[in-house]
């Protein structure tokens, strides 16, 4: 079957949709043992599963939290290593003028990420409707918090990876503009 590149793209970014809300609505979580008689289902009332579900994506966001702050620890790291790249280019000689305007954009970037993923841990250590340990108190608030951290970490995810896309594509472009091979 012969496509042409943007009905290729089309069926790609449908497959992807349909696997990414598969992945949504499967719902797959670790197991852990428990103490105790455990409730069946079936034996749960559909507030008890309510409030299970959204204990469980309060912790997902509270991850998810976690492991963006260990992205942006890197995103630093990677324009330190940028702007050390940059200057060895530059006192080779090389113009690197859009190499910085890259590395410009990036920080700005991430910087917006940053301000994002704040506001996200903020609304996750407030955790309005649910207590300290988790648990649901009050469902619609609970459900608000949910929404409100997960469009911010969204936001800030967005951000991320724009922002890395567009520096690594300008550091290849710089390279095979100057004839620079990678180095292993």
């Amino acid at each position: 079957m012969n496509l042409n590149p943007l009905s290729r793209k089309l069926l790609t970014g449908l497959a992807t949709g349909a696997l990414a809300l598969g992945l949504v609505i499967v719902n797959v979580t670790p197991a852990y043992a428990q103490d105790g008689p455990t409730s069946t289902p079936s034996e749960l009332t559909r507030p008890e599963i309510r409030q299970q579900r959204l204990e469980r994506l309060y912790q997902r966001a509270v991850n998810w939290s976690e492991g963006q702050a260990d992205n942006l620890a890197r995103a630093d790291e990677a324009a330190a290593t940028t702007q050390a790249y940059i200057d060895e280019k530059k006192a080779a000689g090389l113009d690197t003028s859009a190499l910085e305007a890259a590395l410009a954009s990036y920080k700005t970037q991430i910087a917006e990420a940053r301000v994002f993923h704040d506001q996200a841990v903020t609304v996750l250590n407030t955790h309005s409707g649910f207590d300290d340990a988790g648990k649901v108190t009050d469902v619609p608030a609970a459900r608000l918090t949910l929404a409100d951290a997960g469009s911010a970490l969204g936001q800030a995810r967005v951000r991320i990876y724009n922002a890395t896309f567009t520096l690594r594509q300008a550091v290849k472009d710089f390279r095979e503009a100057n004839g620079l091979t990678v180095e292993p």
